[in-house]
């Protein structure tokens, strides 16, 4: 079985296998197939990686198997919808395998999940809860998004008034995720191709993405977070195309903000997090099903109050409200996407135990299950490339 990846270009090892042509910084064309030397990769510097491809042998998807069957140990995975995941963590096992790297699932140990849970402190109440205070140009973007109308010049004019956000718009929608058919280089254009909502959505996701992106690395690693929440957005896209090719751009926002709750965790009440994320590793259980006891609300709750309090479209809200338990189109787009990147291990969120999906979903999404695996893949293959873009300086 052969996958192909964005390898990071610190990653590069002698002996991967290009799987499309690049050309180097200096002009040189590297064709498809061919095999990486230690020269080669010096003279790819200065890009952020390559697209490489990796031949998984029989041995490498059968050594990886009880590894997957660990992760998904108390999901349903005869039904063909967990056969799907579990297809889908194999080859994410087997290419750890093959790269001499350890498993992502270790061992369950049945005697820790009986720890007790550590003295917590006093619950958040999302009654009497007050956001965070935006930054302005956030905050001007949210009001734009309030009116009936939005205005394309006056969005990016707004967008306009800080360059970093300016270059990373650009950046995002130039990645191969989105698909143009030529090179965006001017806000105004982007809102034009794009669509004004859909742009001042995508600037709003990354200003809120920002705002809580002081974690400690001792809780968790950034950078993996990033990666899942651009994994999830991505596939969002994908799985949001083939039914409503019009949500597209919402699908993607919604599945970069769906762990806005937990990025809150992290950055504002780190050591409570870190407690919760070493009981639930300790004792095998997923972070979201003690959220409540340490936190007083999970992050699906909480996140979706985030984005109601910012006034954001209802239907952002609703979809990261539901996300776990969807109840309606673009909830079940998010719900199955996060289940796809967390089957792919494409990034991670703190939880290592894959999110039990919903076989509705399907259904509400109008989505089948060689669509998931699709999805998945374009996820794979754009994830690092858009994350190593939208954090270039």
């Amino acid at each position: 079985m052969e996958i192909v990846r964005f390898q990071p270009l610190e990653l590069l090892q002698p002996g991967d296998v290009c799987a499309t042509p690049v050309r180097t910084p200096h002009g040189q064309l590297i064709p498809e197939g061919t095999i990486l030397t230690s020269s080669h990769i010096r003279d790819l510097r200065g890009l952020p990686g390559i697209q490489i491809c990796r031949t998984l042998s029989e041995t490498d998807l059968a050594q990886a198997m009880p590894a997957a069957l660990r992760a998904f140990a108390g999901h349903d995975v005869l039904s063909p919808l967990g056969q799907t995941m579990l297809h889908l963590r194999v080859q994410a096992e087997a290419e750890r395998c093959a790269c001499g790297l350890p498993p992502l699932a270790p061992p369950r140990d049945p005697v820790a999940a009986t720890a007790p849970r550590p003295s917590l402190a006093p619950p958040l109440d999302l009654g009497a809860f007050d956001p965070p205070e935006l930054p302005a140009l956030a905050h001007q973007l949210l009001q734009a998004l309030a009116e009936d109308r939005l205005d394309a010049q006056a969005v990016a004019s707004i967008i306009s008034q800080s360059p970093g956000l300016t270059s990373r718009l650009l950046r995002l929608v130039n990645a191969p995720a989105f698909g143009m058919p030529r090179t965006v280089d001017r806000i105004d254009r982007a809102v034009a191709l794009v669509g004004t909502r859909e742009i001042t959505l995508l600037a709003s996701g990354l200003l809120l993405i920002e705002t809580f992106g002081m974690i400690p690395g001792s809780v968790v690693d950034l950078r993996a977070f990033l990666a899942h929440s651009f994994a999830v957005a991505t596939a969002c896209r994908q799985l949001a195309r083939h039914a409503h090719g019009e949500l597209a751009e919402t699908a993607f926002t919604a599945g970069l903000l769906h762990d806005l709750g937990r990025l809150f965790f992290l950055s504002v009440l780190p050591e409570r997090t870190k407690a919760c994320m070493e009981f639930c590793h300790t004792a095998g259980r997923p972070i979201r099903e003690e959220e409540r006891t340490f936190f007083g609300a999970d992050h699906a709750s909480l996140g979706s109050k985030l984005l109601d309090l910012w006034n954001l479209p209802d239907t952002l809200v609703r979809a990261v409200a539901g996300h776990h338990e969807p109840k309606d189109f673009l909830a079940a787009v998010v719900h199955l996407a996060d289940g796809i990147v967390h089957a792919a291990a494409l990034g991670a969120n703190g939880d290592w135990i894959p999110p039990r999906l919903r076989s509705h979903a399907l259904e509400l999404s109008h989505t089948s299950l060689p669509q998931l695996t699709a999805a998945a893949q374009v996820a794979r293959v754009g994830t690092a490339a858009l994350l190593a873009a939208l954090t270039t300086p």
